[in-house]
């Protein structure tokens, strides 16, 4: 018998026999190695606000609508939740979201 590598290989399941070569392995390592990265291309934050029904809800009654969304984004951004962000553009000109913003941050950084 001479040095050369076995290709085949024979594999019994549940009574069942499977012939596995080196393409069946190298085809399932590239279709396991493409559900991995189309796995991490699915991570990320969508750009802008997010649907009403996906937001965590608090109990702002009487508040303005941009000091609830800003009192959102600053709690859940000191929560370090998928949900935190700050909208930078709409901080610097938005003196409601601001306020908001400014308000749970401070205070859900401390329930931490």
């Amino acid at each position: 018998m001479d040095n050369a590598i076995v290709a085949d290989r024979n594999c019994k399941l549940g009574g069942i026999n499977f012939k596995i070569d080196q393409s069946s392995i190298l085809l399932i390592i590239v279709i396991f190695m493409t559900l991995m990265v189309a796995g991490c291309a699915m991570t990320g934050y969508p750009s802008g606000p997010l649907p009403p029904s996906t937001r965590p809800n608090y109990n702002l009654t009487g508040y303005p609508p941009a000091f609830k969304e800003g009192y959102t984004d600053g709690c859940e951004t000191a929560k370090r939740t998928s949900y935190g962000r700050k909208d930078e553009q709409r901080y610097a000109t938005d003196q409601q979201y601001r306020a908001g913003w400014d308000d749970s941050f401070s205070l859900c950084r401390g329930k931490r």
